[in-house]
This record gives structure tokens, sequence and C-alpha cells, in this order.
């Protein structure tokens, strides 16, 4: 008998479980005041940028781990950049100098970070290695002298193909073709339809994970904060670790729907660039969202 009561309560456990961890990902129990939220937020982003500048008395070799991440990857280095522009600042202008500096005059990725750059070619050998959306990026950057596959070129078009993080790739691919060659009709469509698919994920996927900070960010970065829930930005917010930055994986639990990273990680420069984005995107390009959702 007893047996016919535990079976109907561990069947329906999960579904519990999964529908409470959905209601706290999209639904709001109370709403912070103003005030408070932008506390937050800006509490959230100058101990980011403690991290990025490597402030929080890192040790040596966490230092130089945290410095080689940031400049070998040109899109977080994008990030900084546009984060000092939406300040009007240069707090982050001197790792930006140090990438020029590293990254050389024959580096095809330096117009992603500065337009005024140069493109590139990349070497044959070069671009065969690269994975798919990073020809995309290159593309982006110059479309008259990069030449994707068929089937490549059919992915970065694709209204409804791509998904998770080739979906949140794609999006940045066509944000940094409009910001280098101007919008088109057309090309707003894209992006607006494919944010809206970004954070029809966003409702679902409630790990905070890399992923999850890079739908928010990228959806910012495409001038859709319309689509984001203010849930979706707290819990960014709640996932800052101690020391300032942020972790790849949720509990261990990483991106992918079978990524497993045990023991959790320390905060890396991939989430941590995204993290520091997002507080700047909000408080200085999107004052009005803050106002909309905060009395």
């Amino acid at each position: 008998m007893r047996w016919k009561l535990v079976l109907p309560v561990a069947a329906t456990a999960p579904v519990l479980i999964a529908g409470s961890l959905l209601l706290i990902n999209n639904v709001r129990v109370s709403a912070s005041s103003r005030a408070d939220f932008e506390r937050h937020l800006e509490h959230a982003r100058e101990a980011a940028r403690d991290w990025v500048l490597i402030k929080d008395l890192a040790a040596p070799d966490v230092q130089k781990t945290r410095l080689r991440e940031l400049l070998g990857n040109s899109a977080l280095m994008y990030m900084l950049a546009d984060c000092d522009r939406l300040a009007a600042s240069d707090t982050y202008a001197p790792l930006v100098r140090l990438y020029f500096e590293n990254a050389g005059a024959r580096s095809s990725w330096t117009r992603m970070v500065d337009p005024a750059k140069p493109f590139v070619d990349p070497g044959k050998g070069e671009f065969d290695r690269l994975l798919d959306y990073q020809r995309w990026f290159l593309w982006a950057m110059a479309p008259d002298r990069v030449r994707l596959a068929p089937d490549e070129k059919a992915d970065l078009d694709s209204p409804e193909g791509m998904h998770r993080g080739r979906l949140t790739h794609q999006i940045f691919a066509w944000n940094l073709h409009r910001r280098l060659h101007g919008a088109t009709p057309e090309h707003d469509r894209l992006i607006r339809h494919l944010c809206e698919r970004a954070v029809e994920e966003s409702a679902v996927d409630v790990r905070i994970t890399d992923q999850y900070l890079q739908r928010i960010a990228f959806v910012l970065d495409a001038g859709h904060p319309d689509l984001i829930r203010p849930s979706w930005v707290e819990r960014a917010l709640n996932g800052q670790q101690d020391d300032g930055g942020w972790t790849w994986a949720w509990h261990g639990w990483g991106p992918q729907a079978f990524q497993i990273r045990l023991p959790e990680e320390n905060s890396s420069a991939h989430p941590t660039a995204q993290g520091l984005w997002i507080t700047y995107l909000l408080k200085y390009r999107y004052p009005d969202w803050i106002r909309s959702h905060y009395r």
C-alpha cells in the first residue's frame, strides 16, 4: 500500500522541481525598488571591473591566465572597448592597447575591436582551422573578401536553424555586420527574429551559465532590451561570484545539456566579460529599461 503512495510522489517530484525553477526564472515574486536595483547593478559593475583589471589580489598564475583569456579573444576585447564607449571613459583602454600590441599588424581580428583597423585576409590554413561561427565573424567584417562555404552561409542566414550557442553567435555576427556596414530592413528583421528565438531559450533554460549571460548580452547589444525580463537580469547578477567574476557552469552543469564540470571551476574571463558588459549596457545605454521595470 505504501508503494502506491511513494511512486506517484516520486513521479511528480521532477515535474514540480522543474516547474518551480521555471517560475523562479521568469517571474519575480516581488520587485526591487529602483534604488536597490541600481545599487546592485553598480556593485556588480564595480566588482566585475576590478576582476577584469586584476584588482582583486588574485594569485600571479591566476592573473596570467585571466589576462591571456581576455587578450586572446577579440570578442571579449570588443565588449571591453564597448564598455568604454558607453561610459565615455578609458577604464579598459590599457587592456585594449595591449591587445592590439599582442595581435600585431597582420591580425584578421582587430577590426572587430576597432572598425578603423584595416581588414587583413587570413591565410587559407588559418581560415580552415576556424570554427564555423568564427568564419561568420570574419565574413561579417569583410563580406566582400571572405568566402563562406554555401552551407555555412545558409546557416548564417537561417532564421530557424541555429540553437543555443550557435544562435547567439549568429546574432553577434549579424550585429557585427550591421555595425560595420550599416543596417537594412531585411537584416534588422532577421536580427529581431533571432533575438526573439534566443529569449525563448532563456525562458526555459534556468541554468546561470556562460550561455545564460550571453543571451542577455547579445540581445541587448542587438538593440532589443524590450525582450529581456528583469528576472533574468536579477538572476544573472545574483550569479556573480564573491571575487567579482562569473563561472561557465551552474552548480557544475555547463552550458551544454550533458556537460558536467565537477568540482565547479573558478570565475573565468568569457562569462565575466559578458556579465560586465551587461551592467554597462543597462546602466549607460538602457536606463529607460531600468525605469520601466523598477519604481
